[in-house]
């Protein structure tokens, strides 16, 4: 959408907003509250979506993974998921750090599973960073690791410290960027 800015709520929602006037242009529910407490009612919108094209893809937390048409608000497909960490995109899949820590992707046209990584299960892994061939996440351990994009091998990994990374990866001008918790700021280049 252009001219705008898109959130997520707490509510499951996703809601697109023409920054001129400031208006809501739409709005998608992404999961629905269920349940009898308020903590089995959650399903926020931890993350920023990521985009492709005219495409938005979020997640929620104990709710559902979705692609969503930026131009309308319409929702392409939409899988039960949870994360509290979020996800990226490339051009091919949609990469999720679910509340487990297993690593998905997904088919970016249809949401099917394409892989899973369980190696890292309950290491508090961070929204995954996709990068050329590779797909990066760091943990709880502060250990940075790098998988494949194909099949989602882990095929390395190096420690920062020893505080953890709760914060995103961030990758700009095919550079991995990674702040740990005891403030170390981290470039990484991924070479064949």
């Amino acid at each position: 959408m252009r001219g705008g800015a898109i959130t997520g709520f707490a509510s499951g929602k996703l809601i697109a907003i023409e920054l001129k006037r400031g208006l809501p242009v739409w709005e998608a529910t992404i999961a629905v509250p269920r349940g009898r407490s308020e903590l089995d009612r959650m399903v926020d919108i931890d993350s920023s979506p990521s985009i492709w094209g005219d495409q938005l893809y979020t997640v929620t937390y104990q709710g559902n993974v979705a692609a969503v048409d930026g131009a309308n608000g319409q929702i392409a497909w939409s899988r039960g998921m949870s994360s509290p960490v979020g996800l990226d995109v490339d051009f091919r899949q949609v990469y999720v750090t679910d509340e487990d820590s297993n690593l998905w992707a997904l088919d970016r046209r249809s949401g099917a599973s394409m892989w899973k990584q369980t190696g890292l299960h309950n290491r508090a892994l961070t929204r995954p960073a996709a990068l050329s061939n590779y797909v990066a996440a760091a943990d709880f351990e502060g250990w940075l690791h790098v998988f494949s994009r194909i099949d989602g091998e882990e095929l390395g990994r190096v420690r920062i410290d020893s505080s953890g990374v709760l914060a995103s990866p961030v990758v700009a001008d095919d550079t991995l960027y990674v702040y740990t918790n005891g403030g170390t700021l981290a470039a990484y280049r991924v070479t064949q």
